[in-house]
């Protein structure tokens, strides 16, 4: 409730500057469209506006997969990631992540027999794809056309709910081929190139913010440019947090989702998930995620190999 006060209560207030400035104009502009062109528009306010959608395009499969390993009704994991595109990303996810963590009654009695690894979504690499290049392009469009612009907002706000929907829809789990890869080597192959992706994403993200700070460095004959040191440009990137109520509640909600990740992989991976958590800052809290669930697939993969012992 913290986060959706938080995030919520900025949106409301350019939701009233928004209609206030455009009222009784014969046109006003969409003002979904608008809350995002001030969240793309300027390089240093891109990277939190990065770090919280590449974020949520890892946590999207991961939940997905770990909650259909645990047993989780579909309907209830669709709603939270209803919560979490209508609400607050840092008000939902957290609450997912943290239903996947509670030990279960029969976890850990070996009499049961292992819950079989569930059926994996082929919708998952085209759905991450189009996320991934809708959030990529953002930036690009910001300035215009605006259809492409509106299409990769689009693409991203819905894309992402498409696969959650697949398992309210199927009267029967899907058929599995046995010359498909399997879900495990799949899964961790998804996770690396997701990895890979946001990592570039972030890396990229930080050099525009950067030659956005170089350029605005004062310069004159007597007094050429000097290149920006690392503390300008923190300071640049803290500062365009809260260069507009949009950039302010995207960065409140990057901020916790992040938490909300470092959490998650402390608690279920523990001293061994420090340096995934450590290393979120330089590659991003999304690539740093991606990487410890490609770990914890291929760690689950080996403990489902080793022989049983009675």
């Amino acid at each position: 409730l913290a986060a959706l006060f938080a995030t919520w209560r900025l949106i409301l207030i350019f939701f009233v500057h928004h209609t206030r400035r455009y009222a009784g104009h014969p046109e006003p502009p969409n003002l979904f469209v608008d809350a995002y062109r001030e969240v793309c528009d300027d390089a240093a306010g891109w990277v939190c506006s990065c770090v919280l959608l590449s974020w949520v395009c890892v946590a999207c499969p991961l939940v997905d997969a770990e909650a259909r390993k645990k047993g989780l009704p579909p309907g209830l994991v669709a709603l939270f990631v209803a919560l979490a595109f209508l609400g607050a990303v840092s008000l939902a996810f957290p609450l997912l992540l943290l239903l996947l963590i509670l030990p279960e009654d029969n976890e850990h009695d070996p009499s049961l027999p292992a819950r079989a690894p569930p059926p994996r979504i082929r919708l998952w690499p085209i759905c991450l794809f189009l996320a991934m290049a809708s959030t990529a392009a953002l930036p690009l469009t910001v300035a215009g056309p605006d259809w492409a612009f509106i299409t990769a907002l689009a693409l991203l706000h819905s894309i992402l709910v498409f696969p959650f929907l697949v398992p309210l829809a199927a009267s029967s789990p899907p058929a599995s081929n046995g010359s498909s890869p399997s879900p495990q080597s799949s899964g961790r192959a998804q996770y690396l190139v997701l990895a890979a992706v946001c990592a570039a994403l972030h890396l990229a993200s930080l050099a525009a913010a950067a030659r956005n700070a170089a350029a605005s460095q004062p310069a004159d004959a007597a007094s050429p440019a000097k290149a920006p040191t690392p503390a300008s440009i923190v300071w640049q990137l803290l500062s365009a947090t809260r260069r507009n109520h949009c950039q302010a509640s995207i960065s409140i909600d990057a901020v916790l989702a992040s938490l909300a990740g470092a959490g998650y992989m402390l608690a279920r991976g523990g001293r061994w998930a420090v340096p995934f958590v450590a290393a979120a800052p330089l590659v991003s809290p999304a690539a740093s995620l991606a990487l410890f669930a490609a770990v914890n697939v291929a760690e689950s993969q080996r403990s489902r190999h080793k022989p049983h012992r009675s």
